[in-house]
């Protein structure tokens, strides 16, 4: 069962953020030059990319346990409130709904308000966390 001391403050998810968005922009940046020989500073603004990006934080997460490779590497997990491990489903609704949805309807105010929760709310759970029953467990 969770406690508060449990929760993964917004420093550690913002580095996990960050290291993961520079190992799926590494990985997607050697898959196209060698695919293409090129090398091309729009590829995050491909559909493409934000496909695999969005793919990786939802897919990982739901068959390794909570984790991707930064929020394993910084000892965080996306967990359900119970303690119990997310589904594909739990992750779908947290980060393709939750976050991107959202923030698309919104105009990006969703963002700014979880943010606003994870830094001066106890539980320190975002919109998207309400959204899929899940809170980022600090190992």
């Amino acid at each position: 069962m969770q406690s508060e001391l449990d929760h993964a403050g917004f420093g550690m998810r913002l580095i996990a953020f960050l290291v993961d968005g520079l190992i799926t922009t590494m990985i997607a940046t050697m898959v196209y030059f060698l695919v293409t020989g090129e090398l091309s500073a729009e590829l995050t603004n491909s559909y493409a990319y934000i496909a695999f990006d969005g793919l990786y934080l939802t897919i990982l997460p739901a068959v390794w346990g909570g984790y991707t490779l930064a929020k394993r590497m910084v000892s965080i997990r996306v967990r359900k409130l119970d303690g119990s491990d997310v589904t594909l489903f739990d992750m779908f609704v947290r980060d393709f709904i939750g976050k991107v949805l959202l923030s698309v309807i919104t105009f990006g105010v969703s963002t700014v308000v979880s943010l606003v929760m994870v830094l001066a709310m106890k539980q320190r759970r975002a919109i998207h966390d309400y959204m899929a029953g899940t809170y980022v467990y600090s190992d």
